[in-house]
């Protein structure tokens, strides 16, 4: 079971917190499948930017902390997402990969 808690740096609710929360998602799935901490960044980066923000994460063993700053407004959310336990597969980390570029190419939302 995925934990995910989103917190919003600025007052009352953040406008990106569901962005956040996804990406924070993601990036447990990535790294529970065996992706790299490089892999991680640049797939989280490109979806962030696809949508507006930029992203900044702290990837540790069981752990990762997103950031998620509105490139507009500077608005800032942050998500603590404990990591996905799945096994090992590089068929997901590649399906999990190319989700990003759809993402970032604006064929998926």
């Amino acid at each position: 079971m995925m934990t995910t808690t989103v917190t919003t740096m600025n007052s009352g609710a953040s406008s990106r917190d569901d962005d956040c929360r996804f990406l924070g998602d993601y990036a447990s799935y990535m790294l529970g499948c065996g992706a790299t901490c490089e892999r991680i960044t640049r797939n989280v980066a490109r979806m962030a930017n696809a949508v507006g923000a930029k992203a900044d994460l702290m990837i540790l063993p069981s752990h990762i902390v997103v950031t998620l700053i509105d490139n507009s407004s500077g608005e800032r959310c942050q998500c603590s997402t404990a990591r996905t336990s799945v096994p090992v597969s590089y068929n997901i980390n590649t399906r999990l990969s190319n989700l990003s570029w759809r993402v970032a190419e604006g064929r998926c939302s």
